[in-house]
């Protein structure tokens, strides 16, 4: 049976989108990393903190609005 390992930091992760020449942000999405000034944000604001707790409840438009007012560019650009 495999064993599996450490999973990488989030600096591996960057240089590993780097190397491969790929979206630094989907990587680390997908290798399940959290940016550390989240979680600090999330401890000393409860009103951030709940809001990231409602976030997988919001349905996908709710989700494409908010990322509009917010200014973040689609995944595929």
């Amino acid at each position: 049976m495999p064993v599996r390992g450490e999973p990488p930091g989030e600096d591996t992760v960057r240089r590993l989108a780097t190397v491969l020449q790929t979206d630094e942000e989907m990587l680390l999405a997908l290798a399940g990393k959290v940016p550390p000034e989240l979680r600090e944000r999330a401890q000393r604001d409860m009103e951030f903190a709940r809001m990231l707790r409602r976030l997988p409840s919001i349905t996908d438009e709710e989700l494409r609005r908010l990322s509009k007012n917010l200014k973040i560019p689609p995944a595929d650009q």
